[in-house]
């Protein structure tokens, strides 16, 4: 069941990210198609066979979320806004070209 959602999340971030990291898009969506199919189908058998089951993978979930925000908090790590500096920058250069382009001074906004 984990797996399933590893990949799953995976594949998304390969779809989203399919331009910066030359994915296939074709691919990467079939992969999370069929991830999201097969983790329903899992989820639907735990709810029908043990229901129980359920609960634990709910906790396992949320306590990850949890360790993973006092982590944050106690060693005062962030995650960074973007993947690559180069990206920032990227961003930073077309916002500057859009302003020009459009006749918007900068030191006016």
């Amino acid at each position: 069941m984990v797996v399933s959602s590893y990949f799953l999340f995976v594949n998304i971030v390969a779809l989203k990210l399919r331009k910066e990291a030359k994915v296939n898009p074709v691919v990467s969506g079939t992969g999370t198609g069929l991830s999201l199919v097969a983790l329903v189908i899992l989820i639907y058998r735990m709810v029908v066979i043990n229901p129980l089951k359920l609960t634990v993978l709910a906790s396992v979930i949320i306590s990850s979320f949890v360790i993973e925000d006092v982590y944050r908090r106690v060693t005062g790590r962030e995650l960074s806004e973007y993947i690559d500096e180069r990206l920032r920058l990227r961003e930073h250069n077309i916002k500057k070209t859009i302003h020009k382009e459009s006749g918007v001074n900068e030191y006016l906004r």
